[in-house]
């Protein structure tokens, strides 16, 4: 059930993240594209998002965009198993293959960029963060 389970250390910051206080209600009950996903950054959010469901049955749906499937199986392998989280093998730049593997039914909220900046102060994921924004809100 726990989302790093081999990983004590791990576990225990995830957990505190579930329990931090960043405005959750921004993310509770909505549908995250999390691309990168099996990347340091990515997998630890969808694992926080995967924490914070368990923990305090938030609802989040999690759509993992990734490029390889086997890798993911391998980072994800403790929350494979959740209903919350769909895995999506394809290529980011492509977004229009994105978007047919999940039957057009792609739910996405900028408002989760905002999480996003939190969680890093580098101005180099500041600037993409805002590219990303302004790619989806075309």
């Amino acid at each position: 059930m726990l989302e790093a389970k081999k990983d004590s250390v791990l576990q225990e910051d995830l957990e505190i993240i579930a329990f931090s206080n960043v405005d959750w209600n921004l993310l509770d009950g909505s549908t995250i594209l999390v691309t990168g996903a099996t990347g340091l950054i990515g997998s630890q959010i969808i694992k926080a998002l995967a924490c914070r469901n368990r923990i305090c049955n938030a609802s989040i749906k999690i759509l993992a965009c990734v490029r390889n499937m086997e890798k993911a199986k391998v980072v994800f392998a403790d929350i494979l198993d959740r209903a919350e989280l769909k895995i999506i093998e394809g290529d980011v730049t492509k977004i229009f293959d994105i978007i047919n593997l999940m039957n057009k039914s792609i739910l996405l909220y900028v408002r989760t960029l905002r999480l996003l900046t939190i969680l890093s102060s580098s101005s180099f994921f500041m600037r993409f963060f805002q590219i990303l924004q302004k790619i989806l809100t075309y």
